[in-house]
């Protein structure tokens, strides 16, 4: 059998799960359209130079002494429909409607002194389609999905202790690596991919109790991380098309619960005239690959994985090229009886030669390194190697009004593992107002659980009021 994990977790939502923290690829219940980039423009503007008093005049004003707030947030409504009659694994029929969500986000940034900021965010989505009664499901068996739920996101403290030197505690989100589509050295962080239509999208890693050391000198910087929890993956729910069991998950059991460190990490980038390099290393939990689980499982297990890697990108004209190597040791399977060390190497590139266009393309392989022919003569194990790749295409029209995006992800170049393709396209009316159409189209594969998926096409429709 062929690994679940690796190969359907970097097909994103093609399976669930499987997007672990080393192999999860970036959905409604998760997905933030406040993005990375404009927080650091909120936290910038925070941090511009508070209000000078004039000389000669001994008492500040009130308003120099009052912290900065600034609030922003969307209101979105967004519609999933199956357009394809079929049945799930679990042997529920699937067809129509399959999430009707109001959803809002909120984000507050202040600035409480002049070295210090706070970040509070979170989110709650009410979805008609699993009744009127909030708590009623969708169907008998989709028990584990409410018709409702909410969450504290992105809520932290950071300061800077001197000019050189920055820290950062709360429940945050960390990215290591260079790579866009597909994770190598990026570790730390589980998905939320209990709606699958929303592919594509950074939003689904679940922020994790952290603290962040960066120490920037020159063209270097210096990061330390510590988590101080380990946060489950929200797999697609028993029942639907994208769960790939008849049975539910068992419950997973956590030895590290009442423990202060869960990982830790170190990462180092440098910046030279022609090359961006970043070396890590770390140690962080992992959840068991689910291959080998079965009904009979009472739980599920979590395992210590240490991990060393790198990074580069190199810029040429219009290109930009990127690389990343990883090797982790004490990766557990169900169904083997000992840990495995894997070495990971990604190559890919970014190209912004077209006016108003951005192509990307990355391949990954995954490679075993202790795997014998006779583990790979037994049922319910990994693959000695897999091999993935993907790209996306975005191109802005009508005076960047509309985008237009086709991302693809494949499993094997033969599309043994299975294969998804988005097309989406995404008008501003104003920069308060979108409405975004996707299509969702997934080919099955050849092995479990991907050979079940090819009628779970999807078709998405979003309207947003960003404020």
């Amino acid at each position: 059998m062929s690994n679940i994990n690796h190969p359907i977790a970097q097909l994103s939502v093609l399976i669930f799960f499987l997007l672990t923290p080393i192999s999860q690829y970036d959905q409604a219940s998760a997905q933030s359209t406040i993005s990375a980039n404009e927080l650091d423009e909120i936290l910038g503007d925070l941090s511009s130079e508070p209000l000078k008093v004039k000389e000669g005049v001994h008492e500040p004003s009130p308003q120099a002494n009052t912290p900065r707030l600034q609030i922003h947030g969307s209101l979105q409504e967004f519609v999933s429909i199956a357009p394809i009659n079929h049945t799930s694994p679990a042997g529920f029929e699937v067809n129509g409607l399959q999430a009707v969500q109001t959803r809002l986000e909120l984000l507050a940034a202040m600035k409480l002194t002049p070295t210090l900021n706070a970040v509070v965010s979170g989110w709650g989505f009410f979805d008609i389609a699993y009744g009127t009664d909030l708590h009623q499901y969708h169907t008998d068996s989709w028990f584990d999905q409410p018709a409702y739920d909410f969450e504290l996101d992105e809520t932290y403290v950071s300061t800077k202790l001197s000019a050189a030197v920055d820290f950062s505690f709360g429940r945050q989100i960390t990215r290591w690596g260079k790579a866009d589509l597909f994770r190598v050295n990026d570790i730390w962080h589980t998905d939320d991919n209990r709606e699958v239509s929303l592919l594509d999208s950074w939003g689904t890693r679940q922020p994790i109790l952290s603290s962040k050391l960066a120490h920037a000198s020159g063209q270097s910087l210096l990061s330390l991380i510590i988590a101080h929890e380990f946060r489950e993956e929200k797999p697609p729910v028993f029942g639907s098309d994208f769960y790939p069991y008849k049975f539910p998950l068992p419950s997973l059991e956590h030895d590290y619960s009442n423990t202060f460190i869960h990982s830790a990490g170190v990462e180092y980038k440098r910046s030279f005239p022609a090359i961006d390099v970043s070396i890590s290393a770390a140690s962080f939990l992992k959840e068991y690959d689910y291959i080998g689980l079965t009904i009979d499982s009472l739980k599920r297990k979590i395992a210590r994985v240490g991990i060393i890697g790198a990074g580069f990108e190199i810029p040429y004209a219009q290109w930009l090229f990127k690389s990343e190597i990883a090797y982790l040791t004490g990766l557990e399977y169900y169904s083997l009886n000992s840990p495995k060390d894997r070495f990971d190497i990604l190559v890919g590139f970014d190209y912004l030669g077209f006016e108003n266009t951005t192509l990307s393309f990355e391949v990954v392989n995954r490679h075993i390194t202790d795997f014998t022919s006779a583990l790979a003569s037994l049922s319910n194990t990994p693959e000695k190697n897999t091999f993935l790749w993907g790209f996306r295409f975005s191109r802005f029209f009508l005076r960047n009004r509309l985008n237009a995006t086709f991302f693809s992800l494949n499993g094997g170049i033969d599309f043994k593992h299975g294969s998804v393709q988005k097309l989406s396209f995404r008008y501003d009316f104003t920069d308060a107002y979108n409405l975004t159409f996707g299509v969702l189209l997934f080919a099955g594969g050849e092995t479990f659980p991907t050979e079940e998926i090819g009628n779970n096409d999807r078709i998405i429709l979003k309207f947003t009021y960003n404020f």
